[in-house]
């Protein structure tokens, strides 16, 4: 039954996104590849989106939470925790974002200065 409800909500905003894009006069090939690109989050994070799921969680909670990416931070041999502090490794984790790509998506571009770090958990990345 609850999946019911999770597979009308995701029709229901499919339905409004492919109205938005055809009210924005967007190109066929465009609107396909954003399709897929949100049925790929959609099969991914099972329906739910991490930040609707956690926007209401009180903040401890959610350091809790970001706690069980400290042995994927950890690997990281700049996060080596030899060599930073457990404070500064909890506030590194509690500071990841998710982000999903489909499968083709471009993740960064060679040209371009990178602000961020990227950290594959799972999956392949061509360079």
């Amino acid at each position: 039954a609850n999946l019911d409800v999770v597979s009308m909500r995701f029709r229901h905003e499919m339905d409004a996104l492919n109205r938005w894009l055809s009210f924005r006069c967007t190109p066929e090939s465009l609107r396909e590849r954003v399709n897929l690109c949100f049925m790929y989050l959609s099969r991914t994070q099972h329906g739910m989106l991490d930040d609707a799921l956690l926007a209401d969680l009180p903040p401890h909670l959610c350091s809790d939470l970001a706690e069980l990416h400290l042995d994927m931070v950890t690997k990281i041999p700049f996060f080596n925790r030899s060599l930073r502090s457990d404070s500064f490794l909890s506030r590194i984790a509690t500071s990841l974002i998710r982000r999903v790509y489909a499968p083709g998506s471009y993740i960064l571009y060679q040209v371009e200065k990178q602000r961020e770090m990227v950290v594959i958990k799972r999956g392949r990345a061509d360079i």
